[in-house]
């Protein structure tokens, strides 16, 4: 898998023992009576500010901000989850057509990384014609990416100089997508289907092992990340100490808390569509394929290429389309 370059990323200097003792607390979950769910939830919308609204042909595109509200599970980390100040808002985009007015079925994109913002969004998920089917379309930013970064285009998301904040950051992915999907609830919009591509589609993945409510219509999954183990190996010219057996086993355990193989899903797999590119090397399609096996997944295709590049544009084209009108999405003749 390919790796994220060393010189993007920053030193870690907290002693062995202390790292060592924050990766335990997630290689053990759960431990003893401990028993809470790893993916926490909100039971009601954040309180959301419109802070943009821009015209578009179809009708209007806005931007609305809301509080994450996670505080972590791990009181260690308390306070490095709060010191990011722009990480404490997420955002959500949606396109829509008439102001005020939520009937039409909603599709709820979530991005890769460092590739956020409306206008990648645009392209990436061809909203546009989306929007032509007559569907609203929403965005959901990953944390420490577009507004929620400290200093853009630096993306602090994935680090493997420090994974126990990196899995904490997971878990305010989830707890914000679910802080989403409650706000278009509260707009009116009671049926949405969840699209994701790359870390957007671990995202998804994960979304589907925490047991939400309302529900999602469908979930299509797109060359989706599924274990970052290869992202997030401990590194030594990263780390104020050496790195050996013990490191490396606490750090693939802990890793274990977002990889989804690890969990039942909590939503019907008939539901569920995923596509894979066989060559792909930034999420190995073996990965893919290992989700499609354990939840039992039909709906599964395979695309001759790699992660960007693949040759038969039309197969995803089609699959995709194709499942849009299979869970009554597009209106038919």
């Amino acid at each position: 898998m390919t790796r994220i370059p060393s010189f993007m990323l920053e030193h870690s200097a907290l002693p062995r023992a202390e790292y060592l003792e924050r990766l335990c607390f997630y290689a053990g979950w759960p431990n003893g009576a401990d028993k809470r769910p790893f993916f926490v939830l909100p039971a009601e919308a954040p309180e959301a500010e419109v802070i943009e609204r821009t015209p578009i042909a179809a009708g209007e595109r806005v931007l609305l901000r809301y509080p994450s509200r996670f505080a972590g599970h791990n009181p260690a980390l308390r306070d490095a989850l709060r010191a990011a100040t722009n990480n404490q808002y997420g955002y959500l985009h949606v396109w829509r057509h008439e102001p005020g007015a939520a009937a039409r079925p909603l599709v709820l994109c979530v991005h890769g990384f460092t590739m956020a913002g409306p206008a990648r969004a645009e392209s990436m998920f061809k909203i546009q014609r989306l929007l032509e089917y007559g569907l609203d379309v929403a965005l959901h930013h990953l944390p420490h990416h577009w507004r929620r970064s400290e200093s853009p285009p630096n993306n602090p998301f994935l680090r493997p100089q420090d994974v126990p904040l990196t899995i904490e950051e997971w878990v305010r992915n989830i707890h914000d997508l679910h802080s989403a999907r409650l706000l278009l609830a509260g707009m009116g919009y009671g049926r949405v289907g969840l699209i994701g591509a790359s870390l957007g589609g671990l995202t998804g993945a994960l979304y589907l092992c925490a047991g939400f409510a309302p529900p999602l219509d469908f979930v299509f999954l797109v060359v989706p990340a599924v274990d970052l183990t290869g992202y997030l190996e401990p590194r030594a010219s990263l780390m104020s100490f050496a790195i050996d057996a013990e490191v490396r086993e606490l750090t693939h355990r802990a890793l274990r808390r977002i990889v989804p193989t690890m969990y039942p899903p909590r939503f019907d797999v008939e539901r569920i569509c995923v596509v894979a590119h066989e060559g792909d090397r930034i999420c190995p399609v073996r990965y893919a394929r290992e989700l499609v096996e354990r939840w039992q997944v039909r709906h599964y295709t395979e695309v001759v290429g790699g992660h960007w590049v693949y040759l038969d544009r039309r197969v995803r084209g089609r699959t995709w389309y194709g499942w849009l009108e299979l869970m009554g999405y597009l209106r038919t003749a």
